[in-house]
């Protein structure tokens, strides 16, 4: 029995292992590559000009420069293009959180897709300008069962798509070129989403992809509840909202962006940085205003050696400070850095080391 477990562990160890992402894109020189996690490079610079993580490195959405022009999955595990999608990115939008689910919105044989890796593409009835970013939003701002997806249209008007019906538009709506959020107020819990209001461009003065900071005003807009069930108009104004909702109401757009957590830039000027028990960012000697990765367990030995870099966490979908992207600031060279070992080889750099030319200078 003990030899059969020992067999089950380490053939277990072995499927986590081959499904970590073995080929990462680096940048050098303002062009895109893409390397082998044992240092050679995989894919040379002007095959793709762009590049876009997908669900914690299982893909990458890289935009063909050479053929086709155009964006489809390149899978991170076996270093094959995909054809679950071949079209363009809607680069604005990025990834599209629903749910536990990540989708993409792509402009595919003449209309849009929405695609969620490693299923089949949900091609729309018509083709959207833009769909909304949900970057920045508030977990809240979506019900435990039904979500909201919001797409602007060729005439400028939008649509409210419902992702748990194939982003199916809602139906009855009226036309309506701005909107906002409604929240109810909480001392104690978190607010909770009330409705939401549609208007026009003069009434909720927002750009594309704006959601806070948005002036109040008294033109007038329509008051739906969360099954956007009609409550009757209002000035955009939270007084007078509150009184269709007949309690005190909170407007998305009068809110305090949420902190960012995703990729964060890491500034740190004269303190340290601890990443974890091996590896930390110090103030560099020569210029501590700057700060230089180093191995704490090797008496803070350099890992990059001499340089100026910058430095910002890479988040992921369980950590936010997964690891590391770093930028050289003479080359403009960006490749990642796994001090966890969670992805890539602990503690190497992800470039050749015949790109790291500020080496050359030690």
């Amino acid at each position: 029995m003990k030899l059969t477990l020992t067999l089950v562990t380490l053939f277990v160890a072995h499927v986590v292992l081959a499904q970590k992402p073995r080929y990462i894109p680096f940048q050098y020189q303002g062009e895109i590559s893409i390397m082998d996690v044992d240092g050679s490079t995989f894919v040379g610079p002007g095959t793709f000009n762009d590049y876009h993580v997908v669900d914690d490195f299982k893909a990458y959405i890289v935009r063909d420069q050479r053929l086709t022009d155009q964006d489809f999955f390149f899978n991170a595990v076996s270093g094959q293009g995909e054809d679950d999608i071949a079209g363009r990115l809607d680069r604005a939008c990025g990834a599209l959180a629903v749910g536990d689910r990540t989708f993409y919105h792509f402009w595919a044989e003449g209309t849009s897709a929405m695609v969620s890796y490693g299923t089949d593409a949900l091609y729309l009835p018509q083709r959207y300008l833009k769909i909304e970013p949900n970057r920045q939003a508030w977990y809240n701002e979506n019900l435990p069962d039904k979500h909201f997806v919001w797409a602007l249209k060729e005439d400028y008007t939008y649509d409210v798509l419902l992702p748990e019906q194939k982003f199916k538009a809602m139906q009855n709506l009226p036309d309506f070129t701005s909107y906002d959020l409604v929240f109810g107020t909480s001392e104690t819990g978190a607010m909770e989403l009330k409705g939401f209001v549609l208007g026009s461009w003069e009434a909720i003065d927002r750009k594309f992809g704006q959601m806070y900071g948005i002036p109040q005003s008294d033109s007038v807009v329509t008051v739906y509840d969360v099954d956007f069930k009609k409550l009757g108009t209002a000035a955009y104004r939270e007084k007078d909202i509150s009184a269709l909702f007949k309690e005190e109401i909170q407007l998305r757009g009068s809110l305090v962006p949420p902190p960012q957590v995703m990729h964060q830039a890491i500034n740190s000027e004269r303190t340290t940085v601890v990443l974890n028990d091996e590896y930390r960012l110090i103030p560099n000697t020569t210029d501590s205003k700057r700060l230089m990765l180093v191995n704490a367990k090797k008496n803070n030995e350099p890992v990059l050696g001499a340089g100026d870099f910058d430095y910002r966490y890479f988040s992921t979908q369980e950590d936010a400070k997964a690891l590391l992207q770093i930028r050289h600031g003479k080359s403009g060279s960006i490749f990642f850095f796994d001090f966890n070992g969670t992805f890539f080889p602990k503690g190497v750099p992800m470039i050749p080391k015949g790109k790291m030319e500020w080496t050359s200078n030690q």
